[in-house]
């Protein structure tokens, strides 16, 4: 082969090279390739219904935004110390935001301040510790709150008590606060309790007013759903599930106060990319609320199902 003929054929493979190198920075169309971000989300599952339609929205967002998701489900009965020791394990594999869906707040928080690297926080919860986290992403609880008992103030008025059933959940359990707060400037009585059978038909029996039943979760309202007899008392409901759902249409359940978790998880993975990439994002997100009914449950379709 002749020298020029080499010459010729090592600088077209020279060549062929630097325009591999070019087209996959992008610099020959002179746009900048989008860096892929890698986000780590942790889920307490205790059970909540609506973890699913959470993830749904997380990675819908994911896809959207080029982001690399760690979806990270942990028993919620397992110890602290294991869910912390997640949370190590993410930061140390260089994750540049986080999302947590966790009802130990306090001691998560006060871990990662603990730590030298800063990183993005995403909080989905009702208690967003200002100033501690990024963003916090839930559902406008006062709103709901005066909302519902606007609605209870109108049917049932002095003659009702309204009765909040919560669990063991912390997030359960402030939301009930929040409610006894709001609905105290009311002329009908409210009482909270811990629900289980037995709780639910000793109150049945005592008193002579119109007891109106709240589940202060989708899980703690299906469940309650379960001790009473056909129109045997008002039983409501904040957020919801399919099981939910089909207890409305069956006139199990009189209405909810419905938010979307599915919602909730888009906007949470759009602010942790926003943020990881250094840009302005809003730091307090509250996704709105409706009030669903049998009536209402079929116009109301595209709240409850969204699509992005």
């Amino acid at each position: 082969m002749g020298r020029v003929k080499k010459i010729s054929i090592t600088l077209v493979a020279v060549l062929m090279v630097v325009f591999m190198v070019l087209a996959s920075t992008n610099l020959v169309t002179g746009e900048e390739q989008e860096e892929i971000k890698k986000i780590s989300v942790i889920v307490e599952n205790q059970g909540e219904s609506g973890t699913d339609d959470f993830k749904r929205g997380i990675e819908e967002a994911a896809n959207a935004k080029r982001a690399d998701i760690d979806y990270i489900e942990i028993n919620g009965e397992e110890e602290t110390e294991k869910i912390l020791e997640y949370i190590r394990r993410e930061r140390e594999n260089g994750v540049q935001a986080m999302i947590l869906l966790t009802d130990r707040q306090q001691t998560v928080l006060q871990y990662l301040e603990s730590g030298k690297k800063e990183m993005p926080l995403i909080w989905v919860n009702l208690d967003s510790e200002d100033g501690k986290v990024t963003a916090n992403i839930t559902f406008d609880t006062e709103v709901m709150a005066q909302e519902l008992a606007e609605k209870i103030q109108k049917e049932y008025g002095e003659q009702a008590e309204v009765v909040l059933l919560t669990n063991e959940r912390d997030s359960v359990k402030k939301l009930s606060l929040v409610l006894e707060q709001e609905f105290a400037g009311y002329s009908f009585a409210v009482t909270r309790m811990k629900i289980s059978r037995n709780a639910v038909r000793k109150c049945l029996d005592e008193g002579e007013k119109k007891k109106i039943f709240i589940g202060c979760s989708a899980d703690v309202t299906e469940q309650a759903s379960l001790f009473f007899r056909e129109n045997e008392a008002v039983l409501l409901g904040i957020g919801y599930s399919d099981k939910v759902l089909q207890n409305i249409r069956e006139g199990k359940i009189d209405g909810v106060m419905a938010y979307s978790m599915y919602s909730i998880g888009f906007y949470a993975m759009q602010s942790a990319v926003t943020a990881a990439e250094k840009k302005d994002f809003e730091p307090e997100i509250q996704v709105p609320c409706k009030w669903i009914t049998k009536e209402n449950m079929k116009s109301e379709y595209d709240f409850l199902f969204p699509i992005y």
